[in-house]
């Protein structure tokens, strides 16, 4: 995991008014703008800003440009993944954003092959079964992204009551994470995806995942009452075959080493940091 930094924000949407959202919907381009106007709830277009803004702010961080008039520009696949077009740093670089209710998670990969660093993904969940519905029902409701073998290991846990929930949710963030990583789009059929609970290994139609690194992990919420379940994240990127494989092992990260490599950024401290970096561009 050393070869990837984390970001995230914590948005308490409580806390954000709306002349903050005002101030940050304002640095978005037009096309941000409008992608923003299509969100019904308010949340849910505060969760896409503040991704934008994060991505914005880490990459000048990461990059080296905090302090520079550099402006950054990005493309974007046929499917639709966002990738950094200009400027092209040596080595390239990758990223991938995932949110889920009060946490958005920004992965970046470094890599002298520019394919390989910008096939990675993350993904973020929180471990929380929707109201109204039980685990069986749930997991009716979703069972196509799942293996048959899946589904009964899931139950199984269910039946005993182990941590199904969590297994649930690390499972779907793992597959969300791959399918991102290759930038297929929402059409990719996950069940093609299988993991073999008993070792950790991960297959794509029957097939060990070679050349690939996965992790999955724990975040805590700073948010109040949002400490239990937590969310349940996955990253996923592609190796160089300079770089030693895993044999389709997919690594438990414990929480300790997560928190060291994971930046959090307060979402007021965020929006400051965005203004800074704005007023030295608008100043050159």
């Amino acid at each position: 995991m050393d070869k990837v930094q984390l970001f995230c924000v914590q948005p308490d949407f409580s806390t954000l008014d709306n002349s903050q959202y005002d101030l940050a919907f304002s640095w978005m381009d037009h096309s941000s703008q409008a992608r923003a106007k299509r969100f019904y709830h308010r949340e849910d277009a505060w969760r896409y800003l503040l991704g934008r803004i994060l991505r914005d702010v880490a990459l000048h961080q990461v990059l080296g440009l905090a302090d520079t008039s550099q402006h950054l520009a990005f493309k974007e696949t046929q499917t639709g993944k966002s990738q950094l077009h200009h400027p092209s740093p040596t080595p390239a670089l990758g990223f991938n954003i995932s949110h889920d209710h009060s946490m958005i998670l920004l992965g970046i990969r470094r890599h002298h092959t520019e394919q390989v660093a910008n096939d990675i993904g993350v993904d973020i969940m929180k471990a929380e079964i929707p109201n109204g519905e039980t685990f069986a029902t749930f997991l009716e409701s979703i069972s196509i992204a799942f293996t048959a073998a899946e589904v009964q290991w899931l139950k199984q846990l269910a039946l005993k009551e182990q941590a199904a929930t969590e297994a649930l949710f690390q499972l779907w963030a793992l597959k969300e994470a791959y399918v991102k990583a290759l930038g297929v789009g929402i059409g990719f059929d996950m069940s093609r995806i299988s993991f073999d609970s008993q070792t950790s290994v991960l297959s794509v139609d029957g097939k060990i995942l070679d050349r690939w690194s996965c992790h999955s992990f724990r975040i805590h919420s700073s948010i109040a009452g949002e400490d239990v379940p937590g969310y349940l994240g996955a990253v996923c990127y592609r190796l160089g075959e300079e770089e030693p494989g895993s044999s389709g092992t997919v690594t438990q990260l414990p929480y300790t080493e997560i928190r060291r490599q994971l930046s959090i950024i307060e979402p007021s401290v965020l929006l400051e940091q965005m203004q800074s970096l704005l007023s030295y561009v608008d100043g050159q």
